[in-house]
Order: structure tokens, then sequence, then C-alpha cells
């Protein structure tokens, strides 16, 4: 079974990003990716679009990247 963010994390590595530069894509804290990857806390929604830009996700296959 794969873990909840596989395909995210592959996504960040097909586009050379790694959690410290989509933090500061996002303008967030140094942590704020590693808590959102690790479910220790929620991810905000427009971040959760930004991130879907940033590595042209399409909005149709946001469930895939993000799942419950």
């Amino acid at each position: 079974m794969l873990k909840k963010y596989t395909r995210l994390k592959v996504a960040m590595i097909e586009k050379d990003l790694d959690e410290k530069h989509l933090n500061r894509m996002l303008d967030r804290g140094c942590t704020y990716m590693t808590n959102k990857m690790n479910d220790r806390s929620a991810w905000r929604l427009d971040d959760v679009y930004k991130i879907c830009d940033i590595l042209h996700i399409p909005y149709d296959e946001i469930h895939l990247y993000f799942p419950k």
C-alpha cells in the first residue's frame, strides 16, 4: 500500500521541488509542508490549489494527490 502523499511527493520530485521550495512559494513557515505531509495539520484549500498550479496537477485529480 502506498503512503498517503506518495503521488504528491513524486510530482514534487519530477518538478525538482522539495518541501522547503514549496514553503517559500506558498509564503509559509519552514515546517508548514512537513506538518501537512505528516498529517499533523489540515491542508488549506487555497494552498492545495496553489500546489496544483505549481506542479501542474489537474484540479479533477486533487483527490489522488491529497487523499482524505
